[in-house]
């Protein structure tokens, strides 16, 4: 599905669709045939075909505008039926994996404005295109009214006057995280396809995916991910487990039992947090 948005996108942008999907050895018709075995590098080798046909500034913001919801069905269904902004953020965070981006989603609730971090992506693209993405979907399904503090992206925007336009908002670039920041007040506005009674079954789903999905590698490990976490904390002192567990979408007990079972008890905090801060120095 992914694959067939962007190719739809870049073609609506004036690209070659045919000579993109040609260069992957990828049909049409395999982009509506829902068991096509569809290679995973054929988006990535799309993107760089098109960089290859011609520029276009801010190429992941203006493919996340033209990315319909319903690209990652089951993620998009139980994302927009929550009933709040805070909710569905809280969701898309949880279960951002199921969208095979190479990055993860932190929340920063705590915070005022509330930060919805890019995290662990080198990539400018992913990032762009991730914080466009939820701007644009989240405010759809707010009928108007979601209202954004600023994007903040690593790296310098092809034409950051173009993006402020394009988004609604202040960019703020180069900055030290990537992602959104949103006012507090924005976490309680309701979405307008609400249905926390369907809401149950694709979550029900998501999580079987999910479970099936998960990696056991390194990368991908609790421990990891809480290092990540500790380091978009520095300066402001060592967080409880509760915090972290907020921030990465799961229960304590759940974050506990991860770090167990990973043979990193909660007693690393302070020299994960240590560790943490001399990366950043």
């Amino acid at each position: 599905m992914q694959l067939r948005a962007f190719i739809d996108g870049l073609e609506r942008l004036g690209y070659e669709a045919a000579a993109l999907l040609a260069s992957t050895g990828v049909r049409r018709t395999d982009l509506d045939d829902p068991d096509a075995q569809i290679p995973c590098a054929a988006l990535d080798l799309v993107l760089r075909r098109a960089l290859e046909q011609r520029r276009t500034a801010n190429l992941g913001a203006r493919l996340a505008a033209l990315t319909p919801i319903g690209t990652h069905p089951l993620l998009d269904y139980l994302v927009m039926t929550s009933g709040t902004v805070g909710e569905g953020l809280v969701q898309l965070a949880h279960y951002f994996g199921l969208t095979r981006a190479p990055a993860e989603l932190l929340l920063c609730e705590g915070e005022d404005p509330i930060r919805v971090i890019v995290h662990r992506t080198p990539n400018p693209f992913v990032a762009e295109y991730s914080a466009s993405l939820i701007v644009h979907h989240l405010r759809d399904e707010t009928e108007g009214r979601l209202r954004v503090a600023f994007v903040s992206l690593t790296h310098e925007p092809d034409d950051a006057p173009a993006l402020e336009r394009q988004l609604g908002c202040p960019i703020r670039a180069p900055a030290p995280w990537a992602g959104i920041a949103f006012p507090h007040d924005v976490w309680q506005l309701p979405f307008r396809r609400r249905d926390p009674l369907l809401q149950r079954v694709p979550e029900g789903h998501a999580r079987e995916v999910s479970a099936r999905t998960l990696s056991a590698a390194v990368d991908h490990s609790m421990s990891v991910r809480v290092r990540g976490v500790l380091a978009t904390r520095l300066g402001r002192g060592e967080p409880s487990v509760r915090d972290v567990a907020r921030q990465l979408a799961v229960a304590p007990r759940t974050l506990q039992r991860r770090l167990a079972a990973e043979g990193r008890p909660t007693r690393i905090w302070s020299t994960t947090h240590a560790a943490a801060r001399r990366n950043a120095c």
